[in-house]
């Protein structure tokens, strides 16, 4: 997922100076990407599998930048009294967001 967080210049010509919030998910745990370097070659590795735009962003990362890991889980989904269809859960709040086995 690319995500422009902010563009300093008027107009949005020039995408160097625009800030940018790259996210990727993949199972796994902490172990396997211990520190900041370790994911930004990961990430790039897994760019590179994408297509442009993506992969020239996740290419352009600077291997200092401090890259986080965060641990996602998930509930088990369960069967609900919906009130006889009166109650429903709509959007995000009606289905499991992070990858699942």
């Amino acid at each position: 997922m690319l995500i422009i967080q902010t563009v300093q210049d008027t107009p949005a010509e020039d995408p160097t100076t625009w800030s940018f919030q790259l996210v990727s998910g993949w199972l796994g745990s902490r172990s396997s990407f211990p520190t900041s370097s370790s994911r930004i070659t990961e990430l790039k590795r897994r760019g590179n599998l994408l297509c442009e735009p993506f992969k020239s962003a996740f290419d352009c990362l600077d291997g200092n930048l401090d890259c986080k890991y965060e641990e996602l889980s998930c509930w088990e989904t369960k069967e609900w009294d919906c009130q006889n269809g009166r109650v429903a859960l709509a959007g995000d709040a009606a289905h499991a967001m992070p990858p699942r086995k």
